[in-house]
């Protein structure tokens, strides 16, 4: 159905039409990453609890623990450059 608007508009800008050219769409919103603290890892595990869906339960359990630590994890080892958590 767009493309079919889209070739319209095109062919009516083809034939010398003033039509205002079509609408940008909106991007899509990316999820904010979560504020890294390369200071204080239990801090970060923490703070990576948000993004982890496991921790949305009630009871969330080893699942969110596993999560935020594999959070964590990769953080510290591309952004806080510390070796001892990238996997070999």
């Amino acid at each position: 159905m767009k493309h079919l608007a889209l070739i319209a508009l095109l062919a009516l800008a083809a034939c010398g039409s003033k039509a205002p050219p079509p609408a940008a769409p909106p991007a899509a919103a990316a999820a904010p990453a979560p504020t890294t603290d390369c200071d204080d890892y239990e801090h970060q595990v923490d703070l990576c609890r948000a993004d982890c869906p496991a921790c949305a339960d009630t009871t969330p359990g080893n699942a969110c623990n596993a999560c935020a630590e594999a959070c964590a994890d990769k953080l510290y080892c591309e952004q806080c450059q510390h070796p001892d958590h990238c996997l070999p």
